[in-house]
């Protein structure tokens, strides 16, 4: 199966929905991804930025 590729601005709004206090599962349900890829697409973001 291939693989779903999002854009940096897809994450970052996504991003800053949860910071907007929406659950990560709504927002999961919202791109088609599993919660975990939310999850680790952050840790990616704040790694990136930070370093």
């Amino acid at each position: 199966m291939k693989r779903k590729q999002f854009t940096e601005s897809q994450i970052v709004s996504a991003l800053k929905r949860q910071e907007g206090g929406i659950a990560v599962k709504d927002i999961a349900r919202d791109l088609g991804i599993s919660e975990a890829t939310v999850s680790t697409a952050t840790l990616f973001l704040v790694f990136r930025i930070s370093y």
